[in-house]
């Protein structure tokens, strides 16, 4: 339906030179930019660009679905974030100023957590 004026294929080539974690709309960017007497509006090219995805609708699905674009696009490295345990004051030290960013636990009682 698509492949008449070889707009598709043009698309399929964008994709393989930029791959499949580049955003629709930043790469449709491109393409209308390069080639804007093919892709006379931002949003032909943006809609090429989801035909070859299989994200078009239920009627057209010209090649199988691709894995879906990780969630994390710029590759940040996972949180190296550890678990804090509360530090549990003795009863006798009542008279304490105790700076913490974590519950303070007064044997077994909490009495408060500071704010940062």
């Amino acid at each position: 339906m698509f492949e008449n004026n070889g707009n598709t294929q043009i698309a399929r080539q964008y994709r393989e030179k930029y791959g499949w974690d580049m955003p629709t709309a930043k790469l449709a960017r491109i393409m209308h930019e390069e080639n804007k007497i093919k892709f006379t509006s931002l949003e032909t090219a943006r809609s090429r660009l989801r035909y070859i995805e299989s994200k078009t609708g239920s009627k057209i699905k010209p090649i199988p679905k691709q894995d879906s674009r990780p969630f994390n696009p710029y590759k940040i490295p996972e949180s190296s974030k550890q678990e804090r345990e509360p530090f549990i004051l003795p009863k006798l030290n009542n008279n304490i100023l105790l700076i913490s960013a974590g519950p303070v636990i007064v044997t077994g009682k909490q009495i408060g957590r500071a704010h940062v």
